[in-house]
């Protein structure tokens, strides 16, 4: 007896599958500013097989990339050596280091000015390849992947419920506050732990005040007699955790 393979899923409804899909994420995406950065065309490829949209694809990629500010932009010789510095760093696995590193093999190299090193270091996070902010709090550390930072909040958004419940009821608490947009800084230290997470625990400091710089989370304060004294509090607002716009008073 003959066995044929039967596909459920005629050309035309993975079509109409495939239409729908795209259609909530530009519905989802309409009132946010991140629907500037969307392209007319949507592109929906079939990766089990060699599927002639992929080249299409590789074309918008290309037209759209070389409508960005940097394309054909010259850059000076000399940051190629740097550059290789800090894919060579990836990918020994490194997901911070300190400006002095760099500054210390850039002396053993081509050497450029603390001015044009801070200038590489800006053009590679316009470019996406490193997170760096020149400001005073953050400019001594350098994130060699963007995603760690991404990864480190997924970390506290996913964590597992039975994990938070093994510890004592006040981490419980403080995760199930975490899940209103508060961010408690014991939270973070019962999870970012040296032995759970060693690259967030031994750059928690760090991470805390880039997503500051992201205004991915928020450090509150408050004003004690009539504003003359400020007070930090121990914890965060994490925006992006609210369901439903908080309380205004």
């Amino acid at each position: 007896m003959e066995r044929y393979d039967v596909d459920l899923y005629g050309t035309d409804y993975r079509h109409e599958i495939c239409e729908n899909y795209f259609r909530e994420i530009r519905d989802h995406l309409k009132d946010k500013p991140s629907r500037f950065h969307l392209v007319e065309e949507d592109f929906a490829i079939d990766n089990t097989v060699v599927d002639s949209k992929l080249e299409g694809l590789k074309r918008k990629i290309v037209e759209v990339a070389s409508q960005q500010q940097y394309w054909g932009e010259e850059i000076p010789a000399r940051w190629l050596p740097l550059e290789q510095v800090l894919m060579n760093l990836r990918a020994q696995g490194h997901k911070v280091i300190h400006r002095s590193l760099l500054e210390n093999m850039n002396q053993a190299g081509v050497q450029i000015s603390t001015d044009e090193l801070d200038l590489f270091l800006r053009f590679q996070h316009e470019i996406g390849t490193i997170l760096y902010f020149s400001t005073e709090l953050l400019k001594e550390k350098i994130v060699l992947e963007p995603q760690w930072m991404i990864n480190a909040l997924k970390s506290l958004i996913t964590v597992e419920e039975m994990f938070v419940l093994r510890h004592a009821p006040s981490v419980s608490t403080m995760w199930h506050e975490f899940r209103n947009g508060k961010l408690y800084l014991e939270l973070i230290d019962a999870l970012w732990t040296k032995d759970r997470n060693p690259d967030l625990h031994d750059n928690k400091d760090h991470l805390l005040l880039l997503m500051e710089q992201l205004n991915i989370i928020a450090k509150p304060t408050l004003c004690i007699d009539d504003e003359s004294e400020i007070k930090e509090l121990n914890y965060f607002f994490a925006p992006c955790m609210l369901h439903v716009e908080p309380p205004r008073e």
